[in-house]
């Protein structure tokens, strides 16, 4: 049998309301005061056996303290080094932390430019422990570089910027390695001749302007991912990004043509620059670990005004004369559209098989089943949702009408079957219609708010209600 070990990055709080373990929702684990002892004996010891374990919670409760990273199933190693810390973040993320760390080491990062942008992702790939980082630039620190440039100082005026932060870095981390090439990209076979070896491409420069499409060339044509980012007016850009299999590639947002800058210089700002370079360090990390699925295809913006990072899909134009990538449409980007469609679809045709067993075969208790078919269908809905509370509440609204709408349709069918259905000849029959009319429209729309309701409840206070009497076990 294992043994478990409280994570030792585990934040474990006392408060009104009982013993939290972990801060963010997702793993939140809270005990009850009078079950304090149970988060003692885990404080207390340095693991604690499986066994031992069933005999303080049941079986439910420990998986839920394993899945929400409170207990491992191993001990974590290296706590006193270097990356301590950042195992701690690991252990959060991944049930094999060490094997973030020895991918990170065993990586090498090709970051062309090592001004604004590229200098502070250096350095964030080098406080991680990416193994091994080729610089490159030709360009000296100057004065107007230090409003967003933090990895330079006064002294290094006139220096060359490649000699300057590669010295600061092997300083700062022994342990990796620093290659400085002090050069300038003037073509596509530049970048190709950087690239053996080479797991991931940071593009930091802006000039010269064809340098987009030779470093999109060059990495789609050795299967390099890349990661670009900079600056329009006051907003940060990251991305598009190239990530060979799973995206597409700078090419397909079709030819930009002869676009050439006239006039002006590019502004900048020292926080928004952190920003958009931590953004890219981060996607770096995602692409070099293997869980990179949510940055293909996306373009990131960071509004300075409204402090918010937007997300916009990457559609390619035409047929990538690069990648060979075919035109797409939007809907294809977006899964849930298809699975939201489909859904619908079988809960209508469910309804419909419900009405006519009900009505034609006398088996009332289908509707009952349907009733309890759609209350099960909450945590399905959720997910094709993608868990986004906007677009379920609104798809529970959808199902709530089109069982309503069922209903409906079983009362008409069930009074023209029974032969209740008889034209007005008066105008007192017919008042007397159109006012039971807008009674059965009223109560089912009562029904669809109600239903509606119900199901936004159940989706909103069941997990709570089960984590609640699950504290008790």
């Amino acid at each position: 049998m294992a043994d478990y070990h409280l994570n030792p990055f585990c934040f474990v709080t006392d408060t009104p309301g009982g013993v939290i373990l972990n801060a963010v929702p997702d793993l939140r684990v809270t005990f009850a005061h009078e079950h304090r002892a149970i988060v003692d004996v885990l404080i207390a010891r340095a693991s604690v056996s499986e066994q031992d374990m069933l005999k303080l919670i049941a079986p439910t409760r420990l998986r839920e303290l394993v899945s929400k990273k409170v207990l491992l199933e191993r001990p974590i190693e290296g706590l006193d080094g270097r990356y301590s810390r950042q195992l701690g973040y690991f252990s959060m993320t991944s049930d094999t932390p060490e094997a973030f760390g020895q991918a990170l080491a065993n990586a090498h990062v090709l970051i062309l430019g090592v001004g604004a942008i590229g200098s502070h992702v250096l350095w964030n790939l080098a406080a991680i422990g990416v193994g091994r980082i080729t610089i490159l630039d030709f360009d000296v620190v100057e004065e107007s570089n230090f409003n967003r440039q933090l990895m330079y100082t006064p002294a290094d005026l006139g220096q060359l910027k490649v000699d300057v932060i590669a010295d600061a870095i092997r300083k700062f981390n022994p342990e990796i390695e620093i290659v400085a090439l002090n050069r300038k990209i003037e073509s596509e076979r530049d970048v190709s001749d950087l690239l053996d070896g080479v797991n991931l491409v940071v593009k930091a420069i802006d000039t010269p302007e064809e340098s987009n499409n030779w470093v999109n060339s060059a990495c789609v044509a050795a299967r390099v991912p890349f990661v670009i980012g900079g600056f329009l007016d006051y907003v940060g850009v990251v991305g598009p990004n190239y990530i060979p299999g799973r995206s597409s590639c700078y090419a397909c947002l079709g030819d930009p043509g002869q676009i050439r800058r006239l006039h002006g210089k590019g502004a900048t700002f020292a926080p928004l620059t952190t920003t958009v370079a931590s953004k890219i360090a981060m996607i770096a990390f995602k692409i070099l670990i293997g869980d990179d699925e949510n940055f293909a295809d996306k373009i990131f913006s960071y509004d300075t005004r409204l402090g918010r990072w937007f997300v916009e899909d990457v559609i390619p134009a035409a047929q990538c004369p690069v990648c060979s990538s075919a035109p797409i449409t939007r809907e294809t980007i977006d899964p849930r559209r298809t699975n939201t469609i489909l859904f619908r679809s079988l809960m209508t045709a469910a309804m419909l098989i419900t009405v006519v067993l009900r009505e034609y075969f006398g088996q009332e208790l289908i509707g009952v089943l349907t009733f309890a078919a759609v209350l099960m269908s909450i945590p399905v809905i959720d997910a094709i949702q993608g868990h986004d509370a906007v677009r379920t509440r609104r798809e529970f609204f959808v199902i709530s009408a089109i069982y309503i709408g069922s209903s409906l349709l079983a009362l008409i069918l069930g009074a023209i079957n029974h032969n209740d259905v008889m034209l007005p000849h008066s105008m007192a029959q017919l008042f007397d219609t159109v006012r039971a009319i807008c009674i059965v429209v009223t109560q089912a729309a009562i029904g669809v708010t109600a239903l509606f309701i119900g199901m936004c409840g159940l989706l909103e206070y069941a997990p709570k209600t089960l984590s609640f009497f699950n504290q008790d076990i």
